[in-house]
């Protein structure tokens, strides 16, 4: 009997469709993957150079009703300066803290909800906060900068420049020259210092107020070690010591329409009352104690015979003048530490 076979009518030969789809699925698939990692990629790669390379060198951290500070990443410092940048009231070199030698990115305001405020944890060794004041009745902005240190033997030091800037004030000095841009002065506590025995030290006048040409003041909290240096026609330095207790470094910085207006704002700042020595002083005759002795109560039993030798001769007004040794003496009876 003849075998039967089975024929298809069509002449289209039979395809399995179902194992096409599923290898055609897996293929798009897989293009879809390495397009989202391409992506990824290069996103990633934006991301890196534009927080690196592709930063502006400038960036505005605090802005005022005409004045700003800007974060300079070349010199690493802060320049103050008028809003339209016409005008740089003075530049800060903060470019000790941390690293030197590493440029730092830009700076992310940590203080950003409250806009007269930035903070800033400066690369793991110092936190910084700076607080911006505006005065609308005296025209004056003013700029509260605290450095803090992280860590334990931080020294903070930051560079005023002397750049288009004529600065006042300061200690005494013995060469004393006014503006002191010529001064040189190596970096030292700011104390008081007998001249004679230290020729390049301070002298008996100090105040923690420097005043700028451009219209800029600043001045240094009373309440925080400071030291000091000059390098001549080229920045002052205001310094924190190395110590235990991390010392912060607080100061103010100013900024008027004019050099008047922000001194005399500044003069109602300062703690310390501005008034004029008692002028009867002046008119009284001035003795000279000459005493050659080793401890306090010697001065001042010096001091006893010399005023009742001066009552005897009917000349007890007047004032009667110690020396700086005699002076420490009395002064170390009185704080021994």
């Amino acid at each position: 009997m003849p075998h039967a076979r089975n024929r298809n009518p069509s002449p289209i030969p039979e395809v399995t469709w179902d194992t096409g789809l599923k290898e055609m699925n897996e293929t798009w698939k897989g293009a879809i993957a390495c397009l989202g990692v391409a992506v990824f990629f290069v996103m990633t790669i934006g991301i890196i150079y534009w927080q690196v390379v592709d930063q502006p060198n400038k960036n505005w951290i605090l802005k005022g009703n005409y004045s700003g500070l800007i974060w300079e990443r070349r010199t690493q410092s802060l320049v103050l300066q008028t809003l339209t940048e016409d005008k740089t009231y003075v530049e800060i070199d903060v470019g000790n803290v941390g690293n030197p030698d590493v440029e730092m990115p830009f700076v992310r305001n940590l203080c950003w909800l409250n806009k007269t405020e930035f903070c800033y944890t400066w690369d793991s060794v110092a936190e910084v906060k700076i607080s911006l004041e505006v005065n609308e009745e005296t025209e004056t902005e003013c700029y509260s900068i605290t450095w803090s240190p992280v860590h334990c033997h931080v020294e903070l030091k930051d560079c005023f420049s002397m750049a288009n800037v004529s600065w006042y004030g300061g200690g005494g000095v013995q060469n004393q020259s006014w503006p002191i841009n010529e001064q040189n002065i190596t970096m030292q506590p700011f104390v008081v210092s007998n001249l004679k025995d230290n020729p390049s030290g301070f002298g008996s006048v100090l105040e923690r107020y420097f005043l700028g040409s451009s219209g800029v003041a600043v001045f240094v909290s009373p309440e925080v070690p400071l030291q000091m240096g000059m390098e001549s026609r080229h920045h002052f330095c205001l310094q924190s010591p190395s110590s235990l207790e991390r010392t912060p470094l607080q100061y103010t910085v100013c900024v008027g329409r004019n050099l008047r207006a922000v001194h005399q704002a500044v003069q109602k700042q300062l703690s310390l009352p501005r008034q004029l020595p008692d002028m009867d002083m002046l008119r009284l005759p001035f003795w000279k104690l000459l005493a050659s002795v080793d401890s306090g109560l010697k001065v001042e039993r010096e001091l006893r015979i010399f005023s009742n030798r001066l009552r005897r001769h009917q000349l007890s007004e007047g004032v009667i003048s110690l020396n700086e040794h005699s002076t420490t003496l009395l002064a170390d009876m009185v704080d021994p530490s």
